[in-house]
C-alpha cells in the first residue's frame, strides 16, 4: 500500500495540470468561437442577408458552447499529461508494472507460438488483467480513509496504464511482433509509452466532444436554411 499512498502525493500537480488545461482550453476555444461569430456575421453582410433576431442571438452560444467544450478537454488532456509525467517522475510506474507484469507475462506463456494475430495478443492482455483486477476487488477493503483513496488512485492508475500496454501492443504489426513487445517490455520503454499514451486513450471522446460543441452551434442555421 506504500505505492498507492505515495499516489496521494501527486494528486496537487495533478490537477493543477488539469486546471491549466481547463482554462488554456476555455480560451482557445472561446476565441476560436468567437473567430467563427465574427466569420459568419462578415459572411452575412457580404449576401445581403438580414437575419431574424433569435438567429442573430443564437450566435452568442458559439463562443460558450465552443469554450466549454474546449474547457472540458483541456482538463482531460491536461489531467491525464500530468499523471503520466507524475507517474514517472516519482518512479511509480514501477510500483503500478509489478501489479500488471505477472498479467503480461501469463499473455506471453499462452499465446506464444500460437501465431495468433496482435489484435487477439491484445484481447487476451486485457483479459488477464480484468483477472487480476476482479481478484484484487476480492480482496480485503482498507479501514482508513486514506487507504481507501490510496486504492482507488492505485487501482485508477493501474487500468490506465493496463490501457496504455494493450494499445501499444495492438498496434503491432502481427501476433508474433505482439508477444515480442511484450516480452521486451521493460520499465524504461513503458514509462516512454506513459508519457505518450495516455492522452491517446481518451483522444476519440475527445474529438467526439468537440464535434458535438461544433454542430450544436451550427444547428441554429441548420434549422433556419432546412425550414425554409
Amino acid at each position: 500500500m506504500q505505492g498507492g499512498l505515495a499516489l496521494l502525493t501527486i494528486i496537487p500537480r495533478v490537477v493543477l495540470s488539469g486546471v491549466l488545461g481547463a482554462v488554456g482550453g476555455l480560451l482557445f476555444m472561446g476565441l476560436l468561437g468567437g473567430l467563427l461569430v465574427g466569420a459568419t456575421v462578415l459572411v452575412w453582410r457580404s449576401m445581403g442577408f438580414d437575419a431574424p433576431g433569435w438567429l442573430t442571438a443564437s450566435l452568442a452560444l458559439t463562443p460558450v458552447v465552443m469554450g466549454l467544450a474546449g474547457s472540458y478537454c483541456g482538463a482531460v488532456r491536461g489531467l491525464l499529461k500530468g499523471l503520466g509525467q507524475q507517474l514517472v517522475e516519482r518512479r511509480l510506474v514501477a510500483y503500478l508494472y509489478a501489479q500488471v507484469k505477472p498479467a503480461c507475462l501469463a499473455a506471453v506463456k499462452k499465446l506464444s507460438g500460437a501465431h495468433a494475430s496482435s489484435a487477439a495478443v491484445a484481447a487476451e492482455v486485457r483479459a488477464q488483467l480484468e483477472q487480476g483486477f476482479k481478484e484484487e476487488a476480492g480482496e480485503q477493503r482498507p479501514a482508513s480513509y486514506s487507504e481507501k483513496v490510496a486504492r482507488f488512485l492505485a487501482s485508477r492508475s493501474r487500468r490506465m496504464l493496463a490501457l496504455s500496454i494493450v494499445g501499444h501492443v495492438a498496434r503491432a504489426k502481427s501476433g508474433d511482433e505482439a508477444v515480442a513487445e511484450l516480452e521486451k517490455l521493460g520499465l524504461q520503454k513503458l514509462e516512454a509509452i506513459v508519457v505518450g499514451s495516455l492522452e491517446d486513450l481518451f483522444s476519440l471522446k475527445l474529438t467526439l466532444v468537440s464535434g458535438a460543441a461544433l454542430l450544436v452551434c451550427a444547428l441554429p442555421q441548420a434549422i433556419y436554411w432546412l425550414s425554409r
